[in-house]
């Protein structure tokens, strides 16, 4: 499940499959059916989650759909929501936010 929110200077889309789903396995949603996105876009994503089915499809796919500033954060061993990389991925994301949010 995605939850998206847009802003006029960055998007967030968080993935999370601890809360109750919004799409069902026999639902298919196609993010290149919405318009591209043209906002600061960072994706941080691991190599070995497996909730995500093929993690790094997943990422060259919203990747490629993406059209503003983008970013890829990949770590090939890291976890679901690479919380084996929390040490490195908050920090990380604490700073990119601020960037976004005072530019």
């Amino acid at each position: 499940m995605f939850f998206i929110y847009r802003s006029n200077s960055f998007v967030i889309i968080i993935s999370n499959t601890c809360l109750q789903p919004i799409c069902y396995p026999s639902q298919e949603i196609d993010i290149k059916k919405a318009p591209p996105l043209d906002r600061s876009f960072l994706i941080i994503h691991g190599g070995k989650d497996i909730v995500v089915p093929s993690p790094k499809d997943q990422v060259d796919y919203f990747m490629d759909w993406a059209v503003g500033e983008k970013e890829l954060k990949w770590y090939p061993l890291g976890e679901h929501c690479c919380a084996n990389y929390f040490d490195e991925v908050i920090p990380y994301s604490i700073d990119w936010f601020r960037k976004k949010l005072l530019n």
